[in-house]
């Protein structure tokens, strides 16, 4: 392989030829690799090119490449690299986890893991490791957590098995999130399970658990938002260089070289400072698209804008909906009835803080259910926009995960082909979709939720004229949602007829 930045000097604008972007893409997929399969606060490699190297250090704010050199005449750099990666930071890999599960543990973590899997948490059958090759118990990492209550001693956790989710992108939060559960002496495998989630927060933002607590103001839950037990920052020293990114130690160094310019501002701040989190939630959810039927998948999307509404009578404001961070109820008595609830208030604004109208500005969520209005114009983010994102989530998943049918330009499509027509980069998509196409749309032996599905459509049409309403700007209304989601326009009588439909087409999805 030829070295991808083969001619660069700092400060050069950086060009790449054809060959130099292949050899470049190959090693950030191979950076990739590194980083999925051994949890890491940073990455460091050395790359041979000839009679040339190269040394590199990824981290979740940036990618930074030394100077070539002739390592085999001036080895004294490789050297040094050498033994560093030997000697600091346990070479990037993250060191507040350990891969040993001791042997008395082990017993304990495999009734733990057929208990997740009685109760839908864990996929069923023999553990499958990824890649494959590592059992349960090789799988399962041990935590310390330090303790809820103040002054307490550390909880050590072990998960169970390798993350239910882990990120797929070097750069950004690196999200895992294991299932765990907690090591008590004497346990005999039925102490309660948590979620333990690993991310990478930035430092100007609220912490999860902050957000959680002003959900909260001053009770122990909210119906419809995730219980939450506590949080930390692995290392809350702002002089640590292993568990912060090198965001800010590279901000300074910018600013040290350019000139005090409002317009060099945005250069000055050009890479985010992360600090490594840790969240430990008590709820425990099955994501949606392995609902049992689509009772279910209604009543948890309901219980979840429930749950949004709940949050936004305590003044905060989600702005993050997607299929991943709404979740159904696995113990719907311990989430006081909710059978569906909503995660991940990382992006939340506390719409009493001061600056909360300038963060109500910024763009976020998941680009296929950010509301439409949002790219437009820059508005700010409404209550509304998010209960439109919860109608995207809602036709994403029927589209994908039963047996339906769609017609788009004259072709008639089963919902998982229309999928990849209606959620593109081009927003026309989604607007045709909603003036045109979901009036085809059919949910086979299933009108109640075809029904559902349009009306919704129906509030969220409201905001956009182009479909012949003229209603209020606030024509989605949390009770109008709700309604369309629960027995007031779909009969109890119709949603039991859910669960046998959905086993109809359960059965014929395999055909698809």
């Amino acid at each position: 392989m030829d070295d991808p930045l083969y001619g660069y000097d700092p400060g050069m604008k950086l060009k790449m030829n054809t060959e130099q972007v292949n050899n470049w893409t190959q090693i950030q997929e191979y950076a990739v690799s590194a980083f999925r399969s051994v949890p890491r606060c940073f990455l460091l490699a050395i790359g041979i090119f000839g009679d040339m190297a190269r040394l590199f250090r990824w981290d979740r704010s940036s990618v930074i490449a030394s100077r070539s050199f002739p390592y085999k005449t001036q080895p004294e750099p490789l050297l040094k690299f050498v033994i560093g990666l030997a000697l600091y930071a346990n070479g990037g890999i993250d060191a507040t986890l350990t891969a040993s599960v001791l042997e008395a543990e082990r017993e304990l973590v495999s009734k733990a893991y057929r208990r997740g899997q009685e109760d839908n948490l864990l996929p069923p059958g023999s553990y499958q490791s990824d890649p494959p090759g590592c059992s349960l118990a090789q799988s399962s990492m041990r935590i310390s957590v330090p303790s809820s209550t103040e002054g307490g001693m550390p909880d050590t956790y072990v998960t169970l098995g390798q993350p239910l989710f882990c990120s797929k992108s070097i750069f950004g939060r690196g999200t895992r999130v294991w299932i765990a559960t907690k090591i008590c002496h004497g346990d005999d495998g039925d102490a309660p399970m948590v979620v333990i989630k690993d991310y990478w927060r930035e430092s100007h933002r609220w912490a999860e658990g902050d957000v959680y607590r002003a959900i909260y103001r001053g009770r122990t839950k909210t119906f419809g938002v995730a219980r939450f037990s506590h949080d930390y920052d692995i290392d809350d020293s702002p002089d640590d260089t292993v568990h912060r990114s090198s965001g800010a130690r590279l901000n300074q160094g910018i600013a040290g070289i350019l000139p005090s310019l409002a317009g060099n501002q945005k250069d000055r701040q050009r890479f985010k400072e992360l600090v490594h989190h840790r969240v430990i939630l008590l709820s425990i959810g099955i994501p949606l698209w392995r609902f049992n039927s689509t009772r279910i998948l209604l009543e948890s999307i309901r219980d979840a804008i429930i749950g949004h509404n709940n949050m936004c009578e305590q003044g905060v404001l989600h702005r993050d909906i997607s299929a991943s961070n709404i979740m159904i109820s696995a113990d719907v008595k311990a989430e006081d009835g909710a059978k569906g609830f909503i995660i991940d208030p990382e992006y939340a604004v506390d719409l009493r803080a001061p600056g909360a109208d300038d963060l109500l500005c910024d763009l976020t969520g998941t680009f296929q259910y950010t509301a439409m209005a949002l790219f437009r114009a820059k508005v700010q983010h409404d209550k509304w926009h998010d209960l439109e994102s919860f109608f995207w989530v809602v036709v994403e998943v029927v589209l994908k995960h039963t047996s339906c049918f769609i017609t788009i330009d004259d072709k008639l499509l089963r919902g998982s082909q229309a999928v990849a027509l209606i959620f593109t980069a081009d927003l026309s998509h989604r607007e045709t979709f909603l003036s045109r196409h979901v009036d085809t749309l059919t949910v086979s032996n299933n009108e109640p939720l075809t029904k559902c599905i349009k009306e919704f459509a129906d509030l969220v049409a409201t905001h956009y004229p182009s479909r012949g309403h003229h209603v209020s700007v606030r024509g989605i209304a949390f009770a109008h949602v709700t309604t369309r989601l629960d027995g007031k326009v779909i009969s109890q009588n119709e949603m039991d007829q859910l669960v046998e439909a959905d086993y109809i087409g359960y059965r014929r999805r395999a055909e698809y």
